[in-house]
């Protein structure tokens, strides 16, 4: 697999799994956050209302999240400690997603009940797409690419998982 296919991998799996739960994140004020990130957390907010700042330390490795609300939905900006942004993930209509990756969110369902979808981007590009699945009292997520297929490495709602992926923030910080 090309390195730029395992990196999109990479981020999106962290960035789903950051988003999933804050478990080990910790909310800060934005007073808090490094003057660099300050600037990219105020550019990327320009327009919208911020819901919160995050602040997560694995492996070494800050990463910071800034939860947006833009014209009614919702918006997430993770940025590195150098202010560089590396991965934005935004909340999507269910009828603006293209039929095939419609598609793919639903066999990966297998008959739960579909709710909020969003995209994942990194550097401009759209890398994957991603719901929350509510099925026998829980909720997953799933996640499909552009084209609507799985993503490797993604956790299907049967619990199978394609290619391992390490999602540890490090790894997609050193790209």
């Amino acid at each position: 697999m090309r390195l730029a296919g395992r990196i999109s991998i990479a981020v999106l799996a962290a960035f789903l799994a950051a988003s999933i739960a804050h478990a080990s994140a910790k909310k800060v004020k934005k007073a808090d956050l490094p003057e660099e990130v300050r600037k990219t957390a105020e550019r990327e907010s320009s327009g919208a209302r911020v819901v919160a700042y995050w602040q997560d330390d694995a492996d070494g490795t800050t990463i910071y999240e800034v939860d947006l609300k833009v014209q009614g939905h919702d918006k997430g900006v993770l940025i590195d400690s150098d202010g560089g942004v590396i991965a934005i993930q935004e909340e999507v209509a269910w009828d603006d997603l293209a039929p095939g990756v419609q598609e793919g969110i639903r066999d990966l369902a297998r008959g739960g009940k579909i709710g909020r979808a969003h995209s994942v981007s990194q550097g401009g590009d759209v890398v994957g797409y991603g719901a929350e699945v509510e099925r026998d009292g829980e909720t997953i997520q799933v996640e499909v690419g552009p084209d609507g297929r799985p993503r490797s490495g993604a956790a299907s709602s049967d619990g199978d998982e394609g290619d391992p992926v390490d999602i540890r923030f490090a790894t997609i910080v050193s790209t």
